[in-house]
């Protein structure tokens, strides 16, 4: 054990002036020697680090002129990583006299250093050094009066992505206000934390109005403040599934499409197609969900005539016994209304090709339908039209005019597609038959009568005369 100790020696003279006595004292100092060595190990650590840490330290002093007034600083010390961060040993320099700073930054500085020293508290900012094109973390405090220390740690990768993300956001919001949907944002227990300006003027409110709330929350505020929101606003089926679309969307990380119903105050329809989905913090788990709205109230409409259009476009092609069909020219695939193999008793899936339908086609009028539609194809004839008899699933052939003409060709005018209308005439053409039949036994009772038949019009012109009657008349 190595024991420390300070020993004093003590002389007393006789009257001769000769030592005759030697006093000795001796303290163990052991602990005071242990807290010096501390003491420079300290100063020596906090040394080091002052010099090779990787925060720039400077030490500075104002300097005044006669009227007290700082005009300018001095640096008394600084550490390594300051004198990369400028690129000089600035010591004993002032900062006037340096080409670090500008002169306006220069008295910037003074007016900071000044106001710390009349206050007395230490400040921390941020600050931008155009010289070097930096971002500093810096903070100021007063080491005595007049003495300050500068502690600086370069942030220009942090400040840059902080730029670059606060523009992203910028442009996100900026997007997002404009798009002309609906977007909305919800944290994970369902409340909205973000709503664009379309959203606002659906519901009728500010987004100070919709913040902090759940769909439900929100949809009782919504009456609170409106007694005519009663009678209006989301459907509660609406609103619950909007509320388990979210609880699922947080719970599984699936996306959610689907259409909405709301009713506007005078009570007509709204529809929006939503598309909602999962937001993912950091660290890859889910903290919300998100959605946009569209509004298809118009293109609902538009289904909504469309269909009753064709309902009543159908209604008169099965009253009037006739069916539209269309044909893919290069394949020869076809699409029609079921109504045209209705009449002959065949399911419609059974064609799928226009061969479906020719096989059936009568062998007499086979070559004439063929014939027909290649002259229109070819451009030879305006249109393709044509009478036919088919086969149905009994045997028996029924009689069909058909009609129609290409609808849509290539750039260079090749056809493409051919369109057209079919109707079902059997019961005409037995009318017709039986007409001619008519006719023709009329005509063979008229020429054969044994007495004379003739006919004159209101001028006198015959349009009857049978056999006997010309005979006579020579």
């Amino acid at each position: 054990t190595v024991v420390w100790v300070r020993m004093t020696v003590t002389s007393f003279m006789n009257n001769e002036n000769k030592h005759t006595l030697h006093l000795c004292m001796i303290e163990d100092i052991s602990e005071l020697m242990k807290v010096e060595e501390a003491l420079r190990e300290s100063e020596l650590n906090f040394r080091l680090l002052f010099e090779n840490g990787p925060i720039a330290i400077v030490y500075n002093q104002l300097i005044y002129n006669e009227a007290h007034q700082p005009v300018d600083f001095m640096c008394v010390d600084a550490n390594k990583t300051y004198k990369e961060y400028i690129g000089i040993d600035p010591i004993g320099h002032k900062a006037s006299n340096m080409s670090i700073t500008t002169k306006s930054n220069t008295q910037k500085w003074i007016k900071r250093f000044n106001r710390i020293a009349s206050i007395g508290k230490p400040q921390r900012f941020q600050e931008y050094n155009e010289m070097n094109n930096r971002w500093y973390d810096c903070a100021v405090f007063q080491y005595k009066q007049d003495h300050f220390v500068t502690v600086l740690l370069e942030i220009t990768k942090q400040k840059q992505t902080e730029i670059k993300l606060t523009e992203s956001q910028n442009l996100y919001h900026s997007f997002v206000e404009h798009l002309p949907g609906a977007v909305f944002r919800k944290d994970r227990e369902g409340r909205y934390i973000f709503v664009n300006n379309k959203f606002c003027e659906v519901k009728g409110m500010t987004p100070e109005q919709v913040i902090g709330k759940t769909p439900r929350e929100l949809s009782d505020y919504e009456k609170s403040i409106n007694s005519e929101r009663l009678k209006t606003g989301f459907k509660q089926s609406t609103l619950l599934a909007g509320e388990d679309h979210h609880n699922y969307i947080v719970r599984t990380g699936e996306y959610i499409e689907n259409e909405e119903l709301y009713i506007r105050p005078d009570g007509s329809k709204q529809y929006f197609q939503v598309v909602k989905s999962p937001v993912f913090g950091f660290d890859g788990k889910i903290i919300g969900s998100q959605g946009i709205q569209f509004d298809i109230t118009d293109r609902k409409n538009a289904e909504s005539a469309l269909r009753d259009n064709n309902n009543r476009l159908t209604l008169a092609m099965h009253v009037a016994n006739m069916a539209w069909w269309e044909m893919d020219i290069s394949s020869g695939k076809i699409w029609f209304e079921k109504r045209k193999a209705e009449i002959l008793g065949y399911p419609p899936e059974n064609f799928t090709h226009y061969e479906d339908f020719m096989n059936l086609v009568h062998p007499d009028d086979y070559q004439k339908v063929m014939e027909k539609m290649h002259k229109h194809l070819v451009g030879t004839k305006e249109k393709y039209e044509v009478e036919y008899r088919i086969r149905d699933v009994n045997n028996n052939y029924k009689y069909f005019y058909d009609i129609g003409s290409i609808t849509k060709a290539d750039s260079n005018g090749k056809p493409l597609i051919i369109s057209g209308l079919i109707f079902y005439i059997t019961e005409r053409k037995h009318a017709e038959d039986a007409l001619l039949k008519s006719e023709m036994f009329l005509r063979t009772f008229i020429n054969n009568a044994p007495f004379q038949i003739w006919a004159r019009d209101d001028k006198n012109i015959g349009i009857l005369e049978n056999n006997h009657f010309v005979e006579n008349l020579g």
